[in-house]
């Protein structure tokens, strides 16, 4: 499996440090600064064990080895954030800012320490916290066997012309801003991204065949890192399948996804591809609701099949001993324009994962006017591994 280096939300980070001397009225004399002692963290990664409302971030900071600031981000509907800072032990509070049904709150019991917390939360992008060289930091690994999927909305644009970087994680408009006007794109690049929730993640094929693919398949938190898992599809072809440009361009694949704060992973998981059969497709598979199942018994199945209103119709064969069935529907959508384009499925980390993509139309298409209820089946070797599934929205 190959993987590519962590991506920070900036292209460039640099930490400066600078030493300094002072004069002194007794020359023969040294002034040695003390350093303090190291602080005990195991009752702090107890409390990070705690992943409740925590399962998009879930970090510890040590600072000056006075300080530790913990900071979590979950999916709950209120108490979705908190940050605290510590002293030497989880019962010193030093300061917090939290999100309650009441709203916001910010709480400081040491006000000297008030300018610090709230540069360190204000800059949880980066490594050092924006707190410079005058403070050390250092990051406390919470191990996690959790690992949350993110909503991925896949961005228009497929070719890339220039020099193309390796991999890119945008979290502000101004580093967008900068990556458009470095390279040129065939066709739109983007829709609209809010950069005040939302980030963007990009891949690259560098591969002379423009015919080829890349596809960024599932984004994942573990609270201390995401994880970008994507495939690359070698496409040989003797004609370009870019006609409008003589330029040399790059398979490339954007997405947005929810904003986090943390570091980025990218890992190619196209060798871990699992084959699969399609057994039945359909846009009027009358399930109205959008869900996901693995099937591995024929009751199941045949239940199933009655729902999706196949009157008189038998149910294709299965063998239950060797097989299961991955099915994924899409519910009752608006217009004719929206559908499910395919399914791919790998193995990564003990899981057998399933991504569905689910074709929207852009405001501008004229769609047929009915109430579509796509589907998908398909057919893989029988497996007790743990089934991940993951939509990813396609703008036609």
């Amino acid at each position: 499996m190959k993987m590519k280096k962590i991506m920070f939300s900036t292209f460039f980070f640099s930490l400066l440090a600078a030493c300094g001397g002072g004069s002194s009225t007794q020359p023969n004399t040294t002034s040695i600064k003390s350093t303090p002692a190291p602080l005990d963290t195991n009752a702090f990664i107890a409390i990070a064990n705690d992943n409740t409302c925590a399962n998009l971030q879930n970090r510890l900071f040590v600072i000056d080895q006075q300080y530790v600031l913990s900071e979590k981000l979950g999916t709950c509907s209120d108490a979705r954030y908190r940050q605290t800072l510590f002293g030497k032990s989880p019962s010193n509070i030093v300061c917090s800012n939290y999100d309650s049904i009441a709203g916001p709150r910010f709480e400081c019991s040491d006000p000297s320490a008030s300018t610090l917390f709230k540069r360190a939360i204000e800059n949880l992008d980066l490594p050092d916290l924006g707190l410079g060289p005058d403070h050390q930091v250092q990051a406390i690994n919470v191990e996690s066997k959790t690992e949350t999927s993110l909503k991925i909305n896949s961005l228009p644009a497929k070719l890339f012309y220039g020099t193309s970087p390796q991999s890119v994680v945008i979290k502000d408009q101004k580093l967008w801003t900068q990556f458009t006007s470095f390279g040129k794109f065939a066709g739109p690049v983007i829709g609209n991204v809010d950069f005040g929730s939302e980030m963007v993640l990009g891949t690259f094929f560098k591969t002379p065949n423009n015919c080829s693919q890349t596809q960024i398949l599932k984004v994942s938190s573990n609270g201390q890192k995401l994880t970008a898992q994507y495939t690359e599809n070698n496409i040989v072809s003797a004609v370009s399948c870019d006609p409008s440009s003589t330029l040399a361009s790059t398979p490339m694949n954007l997405v947005a996804v929810p904003r986090l704060a943390l570091p980025v992973e990218f890992v190619n998981v196209s060798a871990n591809a699992t084959p699969f059969e399609i057994i039945d497709q359909s846009n009027n598979s009358s399930v109205e609701t959008a869900k996901s199942l693995v099937i591995k018994d024929q009751g199941t199945w045949q239940t199933l099949w009655r729902e999706r209103l196949h009157v008189g119709e038998p149910a294709p064969t299965i063998d239950f001993s060797k097989k299961m069935l991955i099915a994924v529907f899409a519910g009752q959508k608006p217009n004719g324009c929206y559908g499910i384009g395919e399914v791919k499925i790998w193995r990564n980390n003990n899981k057998i994962n399933v991504v569905m993509f689910e074709s929207t139309p852009s405001p501008t298409m004229l769609c047929a006017m009915y109430l579509p209820t796509p589907s998908l089946i398909v057919a893989i070797d029988k497996s007790e591994s743990e089934v991940d599934f993951t939509t990813i929205t396609l703008i036609n």
